[in-house]
């Protein structure tokens, strides 16, 4: 099943205006020549005129959408006000000069150029069938959200600058949160118990308050080598500092510690995934 694509649109629209355009033009030109007209003639003609005003500017952005080339658009700046001009210069019937008739032509030679160039760009582009337009449409829509999400990122940044926050402070405190949300995920997923019991027996020590996450972190690793020999990164003890700075003090790091803690979670991420193996399979039903 072929698609129905955004420029086939295009196309099909623009073969109709050029359609009412010559009609416009061999209307115009009879009157340039003193022929004689009938009733129904004029009133195509209004009714043409009428579809074209209200269309051109969804003519002219189609083609300059489309179109990159720098040579081709200055030839439509130059060819599509002449258009315009016409519509507005003969909503009345009247005998058209030869400098009007230039104008007409014009105009329509730069519709023919538009539609033999989209024309050729759906053949560069070749036929789709729905469901790969559909994935393709999909994909479109993705990367306007993240765009989107991406602009609101900057925009909580900017907001948060007052507070002596930023860009740093944000990605560090997603890249410290990422390391214990899949330490909490993976754990879960290989039954691996943190609660203060639970950690107090594997490392063997007793906990008056509630469990560092330092301490779940090294019960976590010892778990992970003995039921997967896999031995995780040791968690280095400045960037326990900077957790509390960032997370509990709300202190935004230099450039430097925020690379740090982005390396380190990133190598951590790929040691787990690595730990958990087969197991990474369900993790999206997690």
């Amino acid at each position: 099943m072929k698609a129905k694509t955004s420029l086939d649109r295009k196309i099909s629209t623009l073969r109709e205006y050029i359609t009412k355009w010559f009609d416009i033009i061999t209307f115009l030109m009879r009157k340039h020549h003193n022929e004689r007209t009938r009733g129904e003639e004029e009133s195509k003609f209004f009714e043409n005129m009428d579809w074209c005003t209200r269309n051109y500017y969804v003519i002219s952005k189609h083609a300059e959408a489309e179109v990159q080339h720098i040579d081709y658009k200055s030839k439509i700046k130059h060819s599509y006000p002449a258009i315009l001009s016409a519509l507005n210069r003969f909503q009345f019937i009247q005998t058209p000069t030869n400098e009007d008739v230039y104008n007409l032509k014009a105009g329509y030679r730069s519709l023919k150029s538009a539609l033999g160039f989209l024309e050729t760009k759906k053949e560069s582009i070749g036929e789709i069938k729905i469901e790969e337009y559909e994935k393709i449409k999909s994909l479109i829509e993705r990367l306007k959200l993240e765009h989107t999400l991406i602009d609101s990122l900057i925009e909580l940044a900017e907001s948060c600058e007052f507070l002596g926050l930023g860009f740093e402070w944000i990605l560090s405190t997603s890249a410290l949160q990422l390391q214990e949300v899949a330490m909490t995920l993976v754990a879960k997923q290989l039954g691996i118990e943190l609660d203060k019991s639970s950690v107090s027996k594997i490392l063997r020590k007793q906990f008056e308050k509630d469990v560092p996450f330092k301490d779940k972190y090294s019960a976590f690793c010892k778990e992970i080598k003995r039921s997967k020999d896999v031995t995780l990164s040791i968690l280095p003890s400045d960037l326990r500092g900077m957790r509390t700075r960032i997370l509990h003090q709300g202190i935004s790091p230099p450039t430097n510690e925020t690379k740090l803690i982005t390396d380190f979670t990133c190598s951590f991420l790929k040691d787990l995934h690595h730990a958990i193996g087969e197991y990474a399979k369900g993790m999206l039903n997690l």
